[in-house]
């Protein structure tokens, strides 16, 4: 892993090899934003949408790969992730663009980094919601590729997974964990009222990458790792405090209704239908609380419905 940085570091100062693998990242991102810009805007257009579909598939592909290399040669995650989304969000890349610090991140048993994950997945759920509903607004209902709708889910949950993986390292609380995942209900309610002001285009180019094969495999990879680390110990240590995916998905759909009806675009009754129907499950949907019987994690609670005043109800246990 890279060491911490002593000084600024831009763009022109690192490797050539390096640099150009970050030039070839933020292109190829740069082109499959600008063919996501010509989605089909009616269904009547998406069968006509094969080739697009495939050179996208191709850009994709290629991109996962060179950011695959990029990682073995050494190159920062934060640097990766600064190079494609300029290229997603159509802007420059120079050589005086600053690089993002690459101070070793905190180990995976500290709540930091669990707290990490729990954000992540909220953006991820938000950017999904959001999506379907934007979809459905502009009469859309079948997707160009079904299949990057399913590895968004795999990787959801495999971001849930490892969360689960870090909360039962015998380092981490269960108090730690009810703290990482404590502000979820509020987090979702901002990042969904924020999304909501985003076009369609705006979505996609946030989503797609979300589908990513390297993006899973990563995962799957960390997993493995604290899976082994931990194998002395419980795998199974603390994990009925982290939301499943469709719990928080449906959490997300519920902000979404909310955001709408008192949003100044509110649109009543039928708002609220057409969010929660574009969502991928027609159960009810309750606010996230994990269940617990430890003095420990009680008191956790407590605190933490007092630190966020989030409203909340409790499952009834499977």
């Amino acid at each position: 892993m890279t060491s911490p940085a002593t000084r600024p570091v831009r763009l022109g100062d690192i490797e050539p090899e390096k640099a150009r693998m970050l030039h070839e990242i933020h292109a190829l991102a740069a082109e499959s934003a600008r063919l996501r810009r010509e989605i089909p805007v009616t269904e009547r257009q998406v069968t006509d949408w094969v080739h697009l579909h495939e050179r996208l598939d191709k850009i994709h592909r290629q991109r996962e790969l060179t950011e695959i290399t990029a990682r073995e040669h050494g190159l920062a995650p934060q640097w990766i992730e600064l190079a494609r989304m300029r290229g997603i969000e159509g802007k420059d890349l120079t050589g005086d663009q600053l690089l993002p610090p690459t101070s070793r991140a905190p180990g995976w048993r500290t709540p930091h980094r669990l707290a990490s994950d729990a954000e992540r997945m909220v953006y991820m759920a938000a950017v999904h919601t959001v999506r379907n509903h934007l979809r459905a607004n502009a009469g859309l209902t079948v997707e160009a590729d079904p299949a990057a709708v399913q590895r968004f889910t795999r990787n959801l949950d495999a971001l849930r997974n490892r969360a689960a993986a870090i909360a039962a390292s015998p380092a981490v609380s269960a108090s730690k964990v009810l703290h990482a995942f404590a502000g979820v209900n509020a987090l979702l309610e901002g990042e969904i009222g924020q999304y909501l002001t985003y076009s369609l285009a705006d979505l996609e180019a946030l989503w797609w990458p979300l589908t990513s094969r390297a993006m899973g495999s990563d995962l799957r990879k960390s997993i493995k790792n604290l899976r082994a680390a931990a194998a002395e110990g419980n795998t199974d240590r603390n994990h009925a405090l982290i939301p499943a995916s469709e719990d928080l998905l449906e959490q997300a759909h519920l902000a979404l209704a909310a955001a709408i009806t008192t949003g100044p675009d509110a649109g009543g009754g039928a708002a609220i239908e057409a969010a929660i129907s574009a969502g991928l499950s027609e159960s009810a949907a309750l606010a996230w609380e994990p269940a617990t019987d430890t003095g420990e994690t009680a008191a956790a609670t407590v605190e933490n419905r007092r630190a966020i005043g989030a409203k909340t109800l409790t499952a009834e246990p499977p």
